[in-house]
């Protein structure tokens, strides 16, 4: 029964909820030139390197990298396992599968540091998504 509903649940996020759309990169943009704090500025970048996990590979691990950096730069948990989550996305469509799987368990592992539950989905449902 646990493995049914994680399928559900990885299906749910991956296919509908949270979809890359490159119709959101020039409103990301905008939301990262007009960031007044850090932490926006990294979700921002790691937001970026979401959705351009199926335009530019390259450019994506850019934002992710620069997403990353400045997260343990200001020390914002959040930030680090969200650029780990997207970073390790990218790596999956370039089906690199071990440097994915690396990434996503980090993001969990980081995530379960803050004590947040609900932040631990994503990477948890996009490691079964690899596993599928």
């Amino acid at each position: 029964m646990k493995k049914l509903c994680l399928h559900i649940i990885v299906l749910l996020f991956n296919g509908c909820l949270f979809a890359q759309d490159v119709s959101k990169i020039p409103d990301l943009k905008k939301d990262l030139a007009k960031a007044t704090n850090d932490s926006d500025r990294a979700d921002a970048l790691a937001e970026l390197c979401f959705h351009y996990s199926i335009l530019n590979t390259d450019t994506a691990l850019l934002f992710g990298e620069q997403a990353m950096q400045l997260s343990k730069k200001i020390q914002y948990k959040k930030g680090i396992g969200d650029s780990y989550n997207n970073i390790g996305w990218v790596y999956f469509k370039l089906s690199n599968m071990s440097k994915a799987e690396e990434y996503f368990k980090t993001a969990i592992n980081l995530f379960k540091q803050t004590g947040r539950k609900d932040l631990i989905v994503m990477p948890v449902a996009n490691l079964g998504t690899m596993y599928m």
